[in-house]
């Protein structure tokens, strides 16, 4: 085997001495793309008509092409347009090209997380003497800046990769050095894989950054918060098999949830009691207020439980017969009667925001498994949902849509709406839960923190089922 670890133990001082350049290109990018995406957003917020078409066109356009072309028509192409300027910077240029480009990406993720801050916030704003720009620059943006820290963190880091480019006019960052290594030697597999754990241990310590920002931002609405969603005392039999036993748990509003354990203990008869879907034999269910005994209720309460959750299945259950589009919109049209046009706004809006904007004609026998479930997560945000309930949604793509999903489902983590969530996958739960319940038998074996859970988990149950997994 011909692989040489000296060579590329030294060839790590040599890289990261070029580390720095790479971290200016992205991190200065990043800022100017961030003011220009607030702008985007605000601009598309406001509703003046040219305005909001020119920026539309500005977001569509930078979000279809491919960032070298960008890049090479800020670097050959201006100074072509305008014989009197000279060649621009390479830096200059890559800074633009990456500040354009991530610009549009983000007025998109500013513009829906001005969108998830309570209206009622700046109305409280005008009520108490603030102008609209006080109350804006004083209330409204940082409330969006703290749900939209989670999408900026992965812009950033898309940028510090997306900074290699820059080799292609000439700026000399870590992977053109790299490249010069590599070529200088002919040690291309251990030059690329230096450079390729460099850019892991950045990516690591950026996402545990993100981690710390959030916790601190998200301290306020965490505290003191009443709890969402009560159980007391839920029991639920299949013929004499009792798979719930006495279940009580109480969750907060904005908490992720995470329920973990094996087959058969009940984890997805808990999500489908919750909205009733499955009907316990007794207990109550306490949703935002609206309280529902097991034993007796009426058809307006399991009406108004189910007015607060939106449900995202194991297999996806898109309306067949609709499009993407109108399974978003068929609830909103029929059951909340918004007028068409609205509901079509918010469709198309849910569907950016997932990812499938230019599927929205698509019925669901076009979609792949990973789009199925993308859109079924936008048909349950579009009802605007306390509680968001998924029943393993990745159990049953294939391994290579798994991530596209998960990602999704980071990304609705907005610290207002609550989200529990039946899975396997123990990672994605550690990541994005607040807490973790592990059940066995029909019952609550644990209910931990995750970092808790899954680091110094309490029961002997608890431990194996971990082990079992690894």
């Amino acid at each position: 085997m011909n692989f040489n670890l000296s060579f590329m133990l030294e060839a790590f001082p040599t890289l990261l001495s070029y580390l720095p350049m790479t971290l200016f290109l992205a991190i200065t990018s990043m800022v100017i793309a961030s003011v220009m995406g607030m702008v985007l957003a605000l601009i598309i917020r406001n509703r003046i008509v040219v305005l909001t078409q020119l920026a539309e066109i500005y977001i569509s356009f930078f979000r279809s092409v491919p960032t070298l072309v960008t890049l090479f028509i800020f670097y050959f192409g201006i100074p072509q347009l305008f014989p009197g300027i000279s060649m621009m910077n390479a830096i200059s240029a890559t800074i633009i090209a990456l500040s354009f480009k991530t610009a549009a990406n983000l007025a998109e993720e500013f513009r829906g997380a001005m969108n998830s801050v309570d209206k009622g916030q700046l109305e409280a704003c005008l009520s108490v003497g603030l102008s609209r720009w006080q109350g804006f620059r004083r209330i409204v943006l940082p409330q969006t800046v703290r749900i939209a820290v989670p999408g900026m963190s992965n812009y950033l880091i898309m940028l510090i990769k997306e900074s290699s480019l820059a080799f292609t006019v000439g700026v000399t960052d870590i992977f053109a050095q790299t490249k010069i290594l590599a070529s200088n030697s002919f040690r291309f597999l251990e030059s690329y894989l230096a450079v390729a754990l460099i850019y892991w241990a950045v990516t690591i310590l950026l996402t545990l950054l993100q981690k710390r920002i959030e916790h601190r931002l998200n301290r306020p609405y965490r505290e003191g918060v009443s709890a969402m969603l009560k159980i007391s005392h839920l029991h639920k039999s299949f013929s004499d098999n009792p798979v719930l036993k006495d279940i009580s748990l109480e969750i907060a509003q904005g908490q992720v949830v995470a329920i973990i354990g094996p087959s058969g203990s009940g984890k997805s008869t808990l999500l489908r009691c919750i909205n009733l879907l499955e009907k316990p034999e007794s207990g109550t269910l306490d949703i935002a207020g609206t309280v529902v005994d097991a034993k007796k209720f009426t058809r307006q309460q399991e009406t108004a439980l189910r007015a607060h959750t939106g449900m995202v299945f194991q297999h996806y259950n898109l309306f067949k017969n609709k499009t993407a589009l109108e399974n978003i919109t068929e609830a909103l049209i029929v059951g909340k009667k918004i007028p068409k046009a609205q509901a079509n706004e918010t469709g198309m809006a849910l569907l950016e925001r997932v990812g499938l904007r230019e599927k929205a004609d698509s019925y669901p026998a076009m979609l792949s498994g990973g789009q199925q479930q993308r859109v079924a997560i936008a048909r349950a945000l579009a009802v605007k949902p306390k509680v968001i309930l998924f029943d393993e949604p990745t159990s049953a793509l294939d391994p290579e849509l798994v991530n596209e999903v998960l990602q999704v489902i980071r990304s609705i983590v907005d610290h207002e709406t609550t989200l529990i969530l039946v899975t396997h996958e123990m990672s994605f739960a550690k990541d994005v839960a607040d807490r973790v319940i592990f059940m066995a038998d029909g019952v609550i074996v644990e209910d931990n923190t995750a970092e808790q859970l899954f680091t110094q988990p309490q029961h002997e149950r608890t431990r194996k089922f971990l082990q079992s997994t690894r």
